[in-house]
């Protein structure tokens, strides 16, 4: 394939084109924060489709411009689906991102994501799952799903349940940010770089086709830390409720040296919606029990597909993005603990059947 594929995708939103001997994929919303449109996920669906069995297209580079590498998918557009009483809409509009989350981790080919920025949600499907995930020193991770009544999703639950008892649970339910070395530390990335370089090494890719490149460019961007901090939790097993989280917290917070730290993240802990972080330890409990990326997209497809008609969602869209005054008001108080039985039927709603079956039956799409 020559020239770009960018078709129909408004104001040029994701650029595509072939560069030497490689598929280039560049989200071109910085002012957006690169938020992933339904658009922009089909463009880069067929780009996929057509570098596929293309013998010139040795390996695929996603980049950004902007300050954002991915803030998401663009829940907006989902939420005025949900508003016009068309689920259907908003559903297929989440089942087409997560199974391009699911075929760039499937993708014959390596896959090449440089993030140099912000990434959240729809980002880290986007870029987490790729074969080579590379942080370059402006990256910064962070879930804030819960705070607008949502969960973690895009394959999120998959490499959170991979973490150290406690990390997973507080980057979601919490929405804790983390940097390049914590994030190699984690498992989210496979390299870090210095920011500077990111172009020269695009060009060294493309050129070579050989991602073996990235080894002798990575550099150190700083110390992880977040390990250590989530240690003197004391959490020695999953934690299965929101309160037991904060009770870990508040109890390492006595100590001086842990005080600022455990306020902080108590405050965005009581932030979040109760239902949506109940539901989010339920998806990451089930990823530990039977792993998988399209298990845990899956059961995610199920749990959202539930929230979006939820009082929550509307709620958090409207208080974080709409009316933007910070202040939601969820259908349960903070501390409030749910039963299984209260919580089971979102992780297996019967309307969402179809959804799953054609999700997981044609992941190459």
């Amino acid at each position: 394939m020559s020239g770009d594929l960018r078709g129909s995708v408004d104001a040029d939103a994701v650029l595509i084109r072939r560069q030497g001997r490689a598929g280039r994929i560049t989200l071109n919303r910085p002012r957006a924060f690169n938020l992933l449109t339904r658009a922009m996920v089909r463009a880069i669906h067929a780009a996929l489709d057509l570098w596929r069995d293309e013998p010139e297209v040795e390996l695929l580079v996603i980049d950004a411009d902007g300050p954002a590498f991915c803030a998401g998918g663009d829940i907006r557009e989902v939420h005025s689906h949900v508003v016009a009483g068309n689920l259907g809409a908003a559903r297929e509009h989440i089942r087409d991102e997560y199974r391009l989350d699911l075929k760039l981790a499937r993708y014959p080919k390596p896959v090449v994501a440089i993030m140099n920025g912000a990434v959240m949600g729809g980002g880290i499907g986007l870029g987490c799952h790729a074969g080579h995930r590379v942080a370059g020193e402006r990256f910064r991770l962070g879930l804030p799903e819960c705070s607008i009544g949502w969960i973690p999703d895009s394959g999120a639950t998959a490499l959170l349940a991979r973490t150290p008892c406690g990390v997973g649970e507080l980057m979601a339910l919490a929405g804790l940010q983390i940097d390049g070395a914590d994030a190699l530390d984690l498992g989210f990335v496979d390299y870090t770089m210095d920011g500077n370089r990111c172009q020269e090494v695009i060009d060294t890719l493309c050129e070579t086709g050989d991602p073996a490149v990235l080894g002798i460019h990575s550099t150190p961007t700083g110390e992880p830390g977040l390990r250590d901090k989530v240690g003197r939790l004391r959490v020695s097993a999953p934690i299965d409720t929101p309160v037991a989280l904060a009770q870990a917290l508040e109890r390492a917070g006595k100590a001086p040296e842990m005080a600022d730290w455990c306020a902080k993240q108590l405050t965005a802990l009581a932030r979040g919606a109760p239902l949506a972080q109940a539901l989010a330890l339920r998806a990451l409990e089930a990823q530990r029990r039977r792993p998988g990326l399209a298990r845990a997209l899956s059961l995610e497809l199920r749990i959202v597909s539930a929230l979006m008609r939820h009082p929550d969602f509307r709620e958090g869209i409207r208080a974080m993005m709409i009316d933007r005054d910070r202040k939601p008001v969820w259908t349960s108080p903070a501390g409030t603990v749910f039963s299984r039985a209260e919580t089971d039927p979102f992780l297996r709603r019967a309307d969402t059947r179809n959804v799953i079956r054609k999700f997981t039956e044609d992941p190459a799409k």
